[in-house]
């Protein structure tokens, strides 16, 4: 008897977590993400390589861990502008150690980690413009 309890619940689990990743998908369907973003991250851990991308960048992310890698990017006289849109996410920004980044936007029940270079320079190397929500952003210069 406790043999077939276990059966049954295992069944019951596995139902449930099918169904879940049933309406996860459908969330994402409905959010149009694919359609509004240049870049989008969602359920795992990603790595972009952003020094192949455009001056101005969209990226929306949602329930994932998700590195932009701005290492390999040459600084230019504008600045970069990165359009972060983030929803239970954790954000990764690397940039070249001698950048200046600087952040607007809004944050709802989310937090930024800038450790980068924020009082020695006036004219930012890379802007983010965010929209988080119980969303982390860390911005680190190596």
């Amino acid at each position: 008897m406790k043999k077939l309890g276990k059966i049954v619940s295992y069944g019951l689990m596995a139902a449930g977590l099918a169904h879940m990743v049933f309406i996860l998908s459908q969330i994402k369907k409905a959010m149009g993400l694919a359609e509004s973003y240049d870049i989008v991250s969602t359920f795992g851990e990603k790595t972009i390589d952003m020094s192949g991308q455009a001056d101005i960048v969209s990226v929306g992310a949602m329930f994932s861990g998700t590195t932009l890698d701005y290492t390999q990017t040459r600084a230019k006289r504008g600045a970069y502008v990165l359009e972060l849109t983030a929803s239970y996410a954790g954000i990764e920004v690397i940039v070249p150690e001698e950048w200046y980044v600087e952040t607007n936007g809004k944050l709802k029940m989310a937090g930024i980690e800038n450790d980068t270079l924020t009082y020695e320079k006036r004219v930012p190397d890379l802007i983010i413009d965010h929209d988080l929500l119980f969303a982390g952003v860390e911005i680190k210069g190596i």
